[in-house]
């Protein structure tokens, strides 16, 4: 099979075996899987990954040969996958928080992930329930199941009510995506965005944003919040000038969600000032447990979001520079490979 790996400096499209399941195992024939700002970040080596692992963990296939117990899962089905192993032993696993297990494995990082032809599911995965049918869900945008759930956990971490203004920092794919479920969820929420790009900003607005301004503009947020600021500010780019407005123009006693990563050295001073001061919140968020994966699926299916306006750009694995290339740019939301 043809298979995208993981060098160490960059990705190197290659021929390898096509996996053949054991016991428990399925094999996937892969259909769609999109490329992750996290899969950017581990070719720039900002993230660290297995030298030699396939990437990819936003993931949908067909079973193509099941050796599990699991009758209700059978081949020529269609699936969304949860790209983690968790241990269910340790504190985080017992609190309910997977996500956060001091045992993770995830794929794409320490085994096989989805840049393949093909994608064999370890045994572990298959028995805590890591594939879902993909019924109801657009062919080809099942793969967006794995970001919208990350978001979900980002938008419940923020405790809504379901009436305040919300600043999202951030036009790009998680931006986006925040905007379409916090107004399918909460439509009573207003929304601002701020993000540099104009393109982006235009697109923000036809999602369903209420505003969207430049970040030369942000004390628009004031303006419209009686000089308060906004409720809750959504972190979605990892810009140390959106952590300095979100500290600021976050009213006092207010929440930040701090979705992006930022790397090391890049949080000002004067962003702990206002946060001091301000007495607002930080809450981190970076990935979503297999709960909040299911209850993903079960709103996407059974509201109107329109995932296929999701994904802007499909490729082959044969152009996935190209793909990797359009996937840093503005005109795109989220690009697929299509193996």
């Amino acid at each position: 099979m043809k298979a995208l790996i993981f060098t160490g400096g960059g990705l190197e499209l290659r021929e390898k075996p096509t996996p053949r399941p054991s016991r428990g195992e399925i094999l996937l024939r892969v259909k769609a899987v999109t490329i992750c700002s996290s899969d950017l970040k581990i070719i720039e080596g900002v993230k660290s990954a297995k030298h030699g692992v396939i990437l990819g963990h936003e993931v949908e296939g067909i079973i193509f040969q099941n050796l599990s117990d699991e009758r209700a899962l059978k081949e020529g089905d269609r699936v969304a996958v949860f790209p983690s192993i968790f241990c269910g032993k340790c504190p985080y696993c017992l609190e309910g928080y997977s996500h956060l297990c001091l045992n993770k494995r995830t794929m794409g990082y320490v085994f096989d992930g989805g840049f393949a032809e093909y994608l064999l599911i370890p045994a572990p995965m298959v028995e805590e329930g890591a594939l879902l049918k993909a019924d109801g869900i657009p062919p080809g945008c099942a793969s967006l199941l794995e970001p919208l759930a990350t978001v979900l956990a980002s938008i419940k971490r923020a405790d809504l009510r379901g009436d305040e203004t919300i600043a999202i920092y951030g036009a790009g794919a998680m931006g986006i995506m925040h905007i379409l479920l916090l107004k399918n969820l909460f439509k009573d929420t207003k929304i601002i965005t701020v993000e540099p790009s104009e393109l982006r900003r235009n697109r923000a607005l036809s999602f369903g944003s209420d505003f969207a301004l430049d970040p030369s503009e942000t004390e628009g947020i004031l303006e419209r919040t009686q000089g308060l600021g906004a409720d809750i500010s959504f972190l979605t780019t990892a810009s140390p000038e959106a952590l300095i407005s979100a500290a600021r123009l976050t009213k006092k006693r207010g929440r930040i969600v701090a979705f992006s990563s930022y790397r090391p050295g890049q949080i000002p001073s004067e962003v702990l000032q206002e946060i001091h001061y301000g007495e607002r919140e930080i809450l981190g968020v970076h990935s979503a447990p297999l709960e909040i994966f299911r209850e993903t699926a079960e709103i996407v299916t059974s509201r109107s979001i329109p995932l296929e306006k999701l994904i802007t750009h499909r490729f082959s694995l044969q152009e996935y520079r190209e793909a990797f290339e359009t996937a840093r740019r503005a005109e795109a939301i989220k690009v697929a490979l299509v193996p």
